[in-house]
């Protein structure tokens, strides 16, 4: 089942995560993770947020926020499952398939970067 392309779903477990199983779009499923407590998280998600706002629901990728400071067991089970370093904040990008498509943290998580992504994962766009 489709879900809401532009709907953001917070993950607070291991066993949500599981359960959660959409079908993931061509844009793909960023997982976003973040630490309330960082300046640095706090200002990233600030900007993410605007970047996901304004994306047109037909491209954008479906979207899960991750707490790590309240989900940490899932922000662990994630960064085994899909073989990225724990960091935060943290973008993990998979494909339609399931598989990472492109992982960044910090700084390195901007606007421009993130649309740069959406091209490459979508190049008829």
């Amino acid at each position: 089942m489709l879900v809401n392309m532009k709907q953001i779903q917070a993950i607070h477990s291991v066993s949500e995560w599981e359960q959660w199983q959409p079908e993931i779009p061509a844009s793909g499923l960023i997982i976003f993770k973040f630490s309330p407590i960082c300046p640095i998280s706090r200002g990233v998600e600030r900007d993410f947020d605007a970047w996901y706002a304004q994306l047109p629901e037909e491209i954008a990728p479906l979207c899960a926020k991750v707490n790590v400071i309240e989900a940490r067991p899932l922000s662990q089970h994630l960064s085994q499952i899909f073989h990225v370093e724990h960091e935060s904040p943290q973008v993990i990008w998979l494909t339609s398939d399931r598989m990472v498509f492109w992982s960044a943290s910090h700084h390195a998580v901007r606007p421009q970067t993130l649309t740069a992504q959406l091209h490459h994962i979508m190049p008829q766009r």
